[in-house]
């Protein structure tokens, strides 16, 4: 056996002992079986499609994408167990807490892992007149991963908050690790422990800046700008505007044009996207577009 081929079993024994370890943790999730067929053409002479393959669910059949003979298929357990394998060996952020997406039939994975012993606290929650003593708005850091066998995700880690008050997500603007090559070259572990944590380090850096934007009042004309930016139809801003805050209970109606702060804002639009919309794939792809608007403001 060559070396390639001995690094290759050797890889394949161990990302099936991940995928074991994960199911086994998560037993609740319908994990799905992956397996890249063979392609053919014809309907009674077939000839195989050489160079390509077809990714499917093993358990229904479900297609997931077509896909070269270098795309290299790396289970959704086993970018959780790399990701928490990472996380293990940075004690000093507590004992996380992991929750699992599966959207697209299996296609794709979100996994979000919340650390509630890294607490910062961004303002004093606001009623509309006076602040309400001993209440402050809380958020614990996050790290988001994602993946996908349908090759509508590529492979990365997002930094980002978890709003207590109403458990928003909140998406820091840019991502600190994204991995190239939709799954064709191998994870680089290094990589990601570094990028990793010097996000998580710097996340107080992160915010630092949502205070600011707790203390930043914004005029009628960038409130209304925002809008033609925002990944938002008329009919969902409506909706948006009209929505109670959760910790204030009060609507952006009543703030607007002359009151609105930016750290408010961005917790109403969060609050809409985290609870009022149902589908992983929609909400994933919406925050970082959020971010970005209120991280050029």
């Amino acid at each position: 056996m060559t070396d390639h081929a001995e690094i290759a079993v050797t890889e394949m024994k161990e990302n099936e002992a991940k995928v074991k370890f994960i199911r086994g943790a998560y037993p609740h999730v319908e994990w799905p079986d992956i397996s890249a067929e063979r392609m053919w053409r014809g309907t009674t002479a077939k000839t195989r499609i050489e160079g390509y393959r077809d990714l499917v669910n093993m358990d229904g059949g479900t297609h997931y994408a077509f896909v070269t003979d270098l795309y290299k298929v790396v289970p959704h357990e086993v970018v959780l167990h790399n990701m928490l394998d990472v996380i293990d060996g940075m004690p000093e952020f507590g004992e996380p807490n992991v929750i699992i997406a599966l959207a697209s039939g299996g296609g794709k994975a979100r996994f979000d892992v919340n650390f509630p012993e890294v607490q910062h606290t961004i303002a004093r929650i606001n009623n509309g007149s006076t602040e309400i003593p001993g209440i402050g708005d809380v958020v614990n850091m996050k790290v988001t991963g994602l993946t996908s066998y349908d090759t509508g995700w590529s492979q990365r880690a997002v930094l980002g908050a978890l709003r207590l008050v109403c458990t928003n997500g909140l998406t820091v603007g840019k991502e600190f690790a994204r991995f190239a090559g939709r799954h064709i070259l191998s994870l680089d572990q290094d990589k990601f422990r570094k990028t990793l944590r010097v996000g998580m380090e710097k996340f107080s850096e992160q915010t630092e800046l949502w205070k600011a934007w707790a203390g930043k009042t914004l005029t009628g004309d960038e409130y209304e700008e925002s809008w033609e930016v925002l990944p938002f139809s008329e009919k969902q801003r409506e909706k948006i505007q009209e929505l109670p805050e959760e910790a204030s209970k009060r609507p952006l109606l009543d703030y607007i044009p002359k009151s609105v702060n930016q750290w408010f804002f961005y917790s109403v639009l969060t609050q809409f996207v985290t609870h009022e919309m149902a589908s992983v794939v929609t909400r994933t792809n919406i925050e970082p577009k959020i971010a970005e608007v209120f991280h050029n403001m």
